[in-house]
C-alpha cells in the first residue's frame, strides 16, 4: 500500500493545512538523517539536535505559508545548513563580545582598590540571595558552575527557554543594583570564585 504522503505535493498541501500526521511523517522520515548531517557540520551532536528541532518547529509554525519548490529533502537540508550558519555566526559574535568584556573588566579592576572591589562583590552576592529560588538556582548553575542552558534545564527539569528567562531576569536585577558598574558584573561572571 502506498504511503499517503509519499508525493511531495500531497505532503506540502497536508502540512499547509496543519495535518499532524503529515508533520509526523516528515519528522519520522527525516529527523535522524538531518541530525547526522547537522552533526557533521557542527561537530556537536547536542547542537545538531537543537538545529534540526528548530528547523522542524519553523516548518510547523509557518505551515500555512509553506512553499517548497525543490524536493522536501533538499529544502530540509538547506534549512539545516542555513540554521547552522546563523548559529555559527551568532556564536562568533558572542565570543567576540565576551573577549571584549573580559579585557574591559580586567582593565577596570587593575586600577580599583581591593576594599571597593570587596564591597561591590558583597552587593552582587546580596542581590543574588534576593533572587527567587528557581531563578537563583538557574543563575548559579549557569554563571557560577558553568553549565550550559541545556544542562541547567536537565538539572532543574525545566525547558531551555525557562532557564534563559531565569538567567536573563537575574542579570537584569544584578545590573540594576550595580547601575553604571557594568564591568563589575562581567568580572564576577568570568571569575566565579568571587561569588
Amino acid at each position: 500500500m502506498k504511503e499517503p504522503f509519499a508525493e511531495h505535493s500531497i505532503l506540502i498541501e497536508a502540512l499547509n493545512k496543519g495535518n499532524r500526521l503529515a508533520f509526523k511523517h516528515l519528522y519520522t522520515n527525516y529527523y535522524n538523517e538531518l541530525c547526522v548531517y547537522a552533526s557533521s557540520l557542527a561537530n556537536d551532536s547536542s547542537l545538531a539536535e537543537d538545529i534540526v528541532q528548530n528547523v522542524m518547529i519553523n516548518i510547523w509554525n509557518k505551515k500555512p505559508n509553506l512553499k517548497i519548490n525543490s524536493s522536501i529533502k533538499s529544502y530540509l537540508y538547506k534549512s539545516v545548513y542555513n540554521h547552522f550558519i546563523n548559529t555559527y555566526k551568532q556564536k562568533q559574535k558572542e565570543l567576540s563580545y565576551v573577549d571584549q568584556m573580559k579585557a574591559k573588566a580586567l582593565t577596570y579592576f587593575a586600577d580599583e582598590d581591593s576594599e571597593i572591589i570587596d564591597k561591590k562583590i558583597k552587593i552582587v552576592q546580596s542581590e543574588i540571595e534576593k533572587l527567587p529560588p528557581k531563578c537563583k538556582e538557574a543563575f548559579l548553575l549557569n554563571k557560577v558552575n558553568g553549565l550550559k542552558y541545556r544542562e541547567v534545564a536537565e538539572e532543574l527539569d525545566v525547558t531551555v527557554k525557562t532557564v534563559e528567562a531565569h538567567v536573563h531576569k537575574a542579570l537584569v536585577r544584578i545590573k540594576k543594583c550595580l547601575e553604571d558598574q557594568k564591568h563589575l558584573l562581567h568580572f564576577l561572571l568570568f571569575y566565579k570564585k568571587f561569588i
